[in-house]
């Protein structure tokens, strides 16, 4: 977790590094130029505190000074481009919002024979990565060389769904003028964005339960980790903004470029305000996205979507019990057993827990959203998943 560099009373500029860490962290940069006004914990992406930096801003979105494209890039060693993409503070913007900087440095003994860019976006709404790949392709194409050349690969596929209008249009004139990058196009289903579906997809590869992708030589990043990262060569600017998709019941659902940091309130009002009688709020995927109660909820790294569901929808569901119909086992695309783990759960029984691989649940909802009796099996394996951790810690200590 970054720890601030700034105190209450500092000016700051746009881009200027205001959070950092010796651990394992992406940087933080301020997004706005202004006076830092406060400095407290807020709410974070998995639900914790994280500290924040509150500015109250100028209104001039002055830029830091130094902040220029690094010159000849293709020119630099692996080292000095490693450290360049480090402080620009690029994480995964689409899942867990890994340092980008870290998934760049391979294992030892690990090797690529693929670089896979998702922009699969198999989620319902969801439409920031569509419209990124088709409206700055030079940027993520720049990016895609930058990753290439960290990490000596020499193939890349660009995953699309086969129903994005327009996509093989744009790219082919690229893909022409750029040998070892490919498009693949894709059926529409979900969730075929997520990371091992996309590998299994893409090469056949299936991966075991402990695997990575690179342990099958591949590697995936997300489309709007390349495009921040050809926006950095071509900018040097860090990252103080990422694409949005506000949808749902709002005047005029679309796709905004947004500094990051923004309150959400602010996004709705952007695309016209509430269409209807506001309903729940969910930040991501309206299968696996969080809602949040505070319209004040600042824009993070991860966040790729503002839907806005209609009050009318937000009908009181009613539970019955499960009558074995084997449905949420055939949805799940990992072949696991999510009726099982969810009694296991109830009972708090790690033991089983672990023995039905609750950890390998990618968390799609697909079971939630299939099963007839309307349980909420989703949230009981996220609370599996809390059970193992905290069992875990317990353990730990007890050993000391």
């Amino acid at each position: 977790m970054c720890q601030p560099l700034v105190r209450v009373g500092d000016f700051v500029r746009s881009g200027q590094k205001i959070g950092d860490n010796d651990d394992l962290c992406a940087p933080v940069h301020a997004t706005i130029s202004g006076k830092v006004r406060e400095i407290a914990d807020i709410d974070g992406d998995d639900d914790g505190k994280v500290p924040a930096v509150f500015i109250s801003g100028d209104g001039k979105s002055k830029m830091a000074e130094g902040i220029k494209p690094p010159p000849d890039w293709q020119t630099l060693d692996t080292d000095r481009l490693w450290v360049i993409v480090r402080e620009s503070g690029i994480a995964g913007m689409s899942g867990a919002g890994f340092p980008t900087h870290e998934k760049l440095k391979l294992p030892l003994g690990k090797t690529l024979s693929l670089l896979l860019v998702n922009c699969v976006e198999s989620d319902p709404f969801l439409t920031s990565d569509y419209r990124l790949l088709l409206e700055h392709p030079r940027q993520i194409f720049e990016g895609i060389h930058l990753m290439m050349k960290l990490l000596h690969v020499d193939h890349t596929l660009i995953g699309a769904r086969a129903n994005m209008p327009g996509i093989a249009e744009v790219l082919a004139p690229l893909l022409e003028k750029n040998p070892g990058i490919d498009l693949l196009l894709l059926e529409d289903k979900y969730p075929q964005g997520d990371e091992r579906q996309l590998v299994f997809a893409a090469t056949g590869r299936e991966l075991r339960s402990a695997e990575l992708p690179w342990d099958v030589g591949v590697m995936v990043f997300n489309v709007v980790t390349a495009w921040a990262l050809g926006s950095l060569l071509s900018t040097g600017v860090p990252l103080i903004e990422r694409p949005v998709t506000v949808g749902g019941a709002v005047v005029k659902p679309g796709n905004f470029m947004v500094r990051i940091g923004t309150p959400i309130e602010k996004l709705i009002a952007a695309a016209g305000g509430f269409a209807t009688k506001q309903g729940r709020i969910v930040l991501g995927s309206p299968m696996t996205g969080r809602q949040i109660l505070d319209l004040k909820t600042p824009v993070t790294k991860l966040t790729n979507a503002v839907l806005v569901m209609d009050a009318s929808r937000n009908l009181t569901t009613i539970q019955t019990n499960c009558i074995h119909c084997g449905r949420c086992l055939s949805v799940c695309p990992y072949r696991l057993m999510p009726l099982y783990m969810v009694r296991a759960s109830q009972k708090g029984d790690v033991g089983k827990l672990k023995r039905y691989n609750v950890s390998e649940c990618r968390e799609c909802a697909g079971c939630a959203y299939i099963c007839p009796a309307k349980l909420p099996l989703l949230q009981y394996i996220r609370a599996g998943k809390e059970l193992i951790r905290t069992n875990a810690v317990e353990e730990e200590n007890a050993d000391e």
